[in-house]
């Protein structure tokens, strides 16, 4: 419950634009820790919660990142 509402937080961090343009850097290495969890996704329930945050990284930046590209190959796992 407590996880669903932290990812919850920090999908509204990332969905809104002014925010992530000003400091997505910042977001993104506070949350590099937890997006490490998709490349063993069988341990975790909130992989979906990575997945959107993601899209919304990309989507609000319009660039992919270093972290993003090494995070990509995992994917797969989740499906």
């Amino acid at each position: 419950m407590i996880i669903n509402k932290c990812w919850n937080v920090i999908r509204v961090i990332c969905d809104i634009k002014s925010f992530m343009s000003n400091y997505y850097q910042q977001i993104e290495e506070c949350l590099k820790p937890l997006f490490e969890y998709i490349v063993n996704p069988e341990k975790i329930e909130f992989e979906d919660d990575i997945i959107l945050s993601l899209k919304s990284f990309i989507k609000k930046s319009n660039h992919i990142s270093e972290t993003l590209w090494i995070i990509f190959p995992h994917l797969p796992k989740v499906f």
